[in-house]
């Protein structure tokens, strides 16, 4: 993604001077076509100047700028504005993933999205070849190590949540949560509870497991809720952002943000075209 919007920014220079290097060929070598060559300069001028422009914000934004003169240097004022607020970016997103994936966030969206059901669909299925309360925790073991619930988990879940919040989504850009990894450690947090108490409830469930599956359902979450209590997800996230220097954190947005910003840039270059032709049209155009 960021290769394609690389070449569009290039593409982008290159149409803009082009028509402007075709407008002054033409204003000072053949004078019969001195309103075009005109229109052709401010179209060019107006938007290299749009995207140049839109260059430099973005990169006062991520970055100081500093001009270099041979006595010494001067900072660009507001600059570095990623820079300066830097502590503040981590402290929201690390205390908003924490506050956005909360237990009953995850539990709510379990019941919505009716995992647990598919889970107990997959140990019927089990439960016609085994017959043992070990093997119904197996069963239960290998399911939870499906592909189909690891997915289940991270598209359906924790990535449509990303779309709706962006302390969220700002935490998988740097890096501090992962969306490939984070449903790995609820998964195994999930198998070590069901290990330890799944067998005490076995005997009463198995009798009614046919007619009672919103009650082993009830258990089922009650389990996954005691999971998530055991697994932390702020020190998770802590741990993680300790792991980063501000310089990768940094880097880590503007990767992230790339194809965005790429598009603000051609976006300055389209707008600062239109308000060339504009403004031709206006004052130089017959």
């Amino acid at each position: 993604m960021t290769k394609s919007i690389n070449n569009l920014l290039f593409c982008s220079l290159l149409v803009l001077f082009s028509i402007l290097g075709t407008g002054l060929i033409l204003r000072f070598g053949w004078k019969s076509y001195g309103t075009l060559s005109n229109v052709l300069i401010c179209i060019g001028f107006s938007g290299l100047v749009g995207q140049l422009t839109n260059k430099l914000a973005i990169r006062m934004i991520l970055d100081y700028v500093d001009i270099h003169f041979g006595f010494g240097r001067i900072r660009v004022p507001g600059s570095g504005l990623l820079q300066r607020n830097l502590p503040q970016l981590i402290k929201f997103v690390s205390e908003g993933s924490v506050e956005i994936l909360k237990k009953e966030v995850i539990t709510n969206a379990l019941r919505e999205q009716e995992v647990l059901g598919k889970l107990l669909e997959s140990v019927r299925e089990k439960l016609d070849e085994e017959e043992s309360r070990n093997t119904i925790v197996s069963a239960m073991l290998r399911t939870l190590d499906n592909e189909e619930f690891y997915f289940l988990l991270r598209d359906r879940i924790l990535k449509e949540y990303a779309r709706k919040h962006r302390a969220l989504a700002i935490a998988n850009v740097l890096g501090i949560i992962d969306y490939d990894d984070l449903p790995y450690k609820i998964i195994d947090a999930s198998k070590d509870m069901i290990k330890k108490h799944f067998r005490e409830a076995v005997p009463v469930i198995w009798k009614e497991l046919s007619s009672q599956q919103e009650k082993l359902e009830e258990q089922l979450l009650t389990m996954m809720e005691a999971a998530l209590d055991h697994f932390n997800l702020a020190v998770t996230v802590q741990d993680r952002l300790n792991q980063f220097s501000p310089r990768e954190i940094k880097e880590k947005v503007k990767e992230g943000a790339a194809h965005y910003l790429g598009w603000i840039e051609i976006w300055g270059g389209l707008l600062g075209g239109m308000v060339g032709l504009f403004l031709a049209t206006i004052f130089l155009v017959e």
